[in-house]
Order: structure tokens, then sequence, then C-alpha cells
């Protein structure tokens, strides 16, 4: 984090974090420009199911807490990352989706797009998504992250309820993102319905999450991973 930065100090820093994710953005996208054209030079792109997408984006200092990073916040900065989707023979119209999808409905709506069939036996919370009507697809979506803090999210509409389940004080925050696009307003005593009915989709989600951890729960603990796998890990920060 960045702590106890004087302000004309901490300008100059956000400033260069800000340059320094620019310039990874402006790498990756002339990569990704690199694979199209290499893709269309095969002849292969009509027939291609072609997905882009970002697994989280970062705060920058941006906020109160000046925290650089993606594990300890559950903000917009974080959720909301690209998502390009291109089916085979122009198959679906080209529109900008403004409703919020999950990144859970990528695998199965691949599996559709590819013409692959998923077994039966396969349970998954992710659903393949209809590219040929692009609105209505999720009523919400869910996040959480655990690395830190626990955190949760259900964005339905314009709403953004922020849940934090092992508070023993029960926190939640409420933000319409319409009015409120940087979350700074917590309205949830404003709004207590909006709260109370986000909150029972929430503990429906939680407990259908639980239900799969039970079930998928593996006959020992101990990961079997070689050492240099545990390094590799170790190195990326996944495991301490």
């Amino acid at each position: 984090m960045l702590r106890g930065l004087q302000e004309p100090l901490l300008g100059a820093a956000q400033q260069y974090l800000a340059r320094l994710y620019h310039s990874e953005i402006r790498f990756t996208d002339h990569q990704v420009a690199r694979l199209l054209a290499g893709i269309e030079e095969a002849g292969r792109a009509d027939n291609a199911v072609i997905v882009i997408m970002g697994d989280h984006g970062d705060e920058l200092g941006d906020r109160e807490g000046r925290w650089v990073g993606h594990t300890k916040v559950i903000c917009q900065d974080v959720l909301h990352v690209p998502l390009v989707i291109k089916l085979p023979h122009g198959r679906q119209p080209r529109a900008r989706v403004e409703e919020p999808v999950s990144l859970v409905d990528l695998m199965p709506t691949i599996a559709q797009a590819s013409g692959l069939a998923l077994p039966p036996s396969l349970e998954l919370y992710g659903r393949p998504l209809d590219l040929e009507r692009p609105q209505g697809q999720r009523p919400a979506v869910f996040a959480e992250t655990g690395r830190w803090a626990r955190m949760q999210a259900e964005l339905q509409g314009d709403w953004k309820l922020v849940s934090y389940p092992n508070d023993h004080l029960g926190t939640l925050s409420l933000f319409n993102l319409a009015t409120d696009p940087r979350e700074q307003q917590d309205v949830s005593t404003e709004q207590p319905a909006v709260v109370a009915a986000m909150q029972a989709q929430l503990d429906t989600w939680n407990a259908a999450i639980e239900g799969d951890h039970k079930r998928l729960q593996p006959a020992s603990r101990e990961p079997a991973l070689t050492p240099e796998e545990e390094e590799a890990l170790r190195a990326m920060g996944y495991i301490e």
C-alpha cells in the first residue's frame, strides 16, 4: 500500500503506477493484434471462436485506503473486465452489451459455440450465454475475494451490494452504479428493501457454493504438487 506518503509524492506515485499499468495494456493490445493477424493470415478467422477476456483489473491507490492491487478490494476497477466474443461465420450481430455477465459462463459458452457436448454429470454454475440475444443474460452476478478479508459482491441492474461474511457485525454496503460509479456513497440505510432482496439472493448463492465445496471435497487434503510446482506457485503469490 502507499502508506505515509505526502500528497504531492502520492500523486506522483499514482501517476507512475498508472503509466506502468497503461504500458502493460498497450503491450497486451499489441500481442492480441499479432495473434488475430496470424489467425487471419492462416485463413482460420471465419471459422474460429475467439474469446478475449481479462481475469481482473487493479486498484491503483485511488480510494481512501490507498490500496494497490486486486486482492483486498472488490470495487468495479477490479471486477469490470474486458470480454469480447466472436462466433464463427458471423453468427451473432455485433453489439456492445451493457448488462453484466459472469466469467463462470465462459466455459459452457465456448463449448456450445464450438459444437462440443459437455458430460451430463458435469454440474456447472455457469451457463451458455445467448450471444444472439445479448440482453437479459443474468438477473444477478456474484463475485468474491478472500485473500486478505473475505468480501462478496452482488450486481443486479444498477445496484451493487457488498458484504463482509466474516464480520460479526454483518456489515453491508449498497451502491447505485448509475449515479455513483466510483462507489463513494453507501445508500444501504436508504434502500432497505433493495438490501433485503439482494441479501436473500446472496444467501442462496452462498448455499449453492457451499454445497459445491462439500461435493467436490477431495479424499485427501494434501496437494499433489512437486516441489518445483509449489515454488512456482509461491513465486506468483498463490500460496505462502
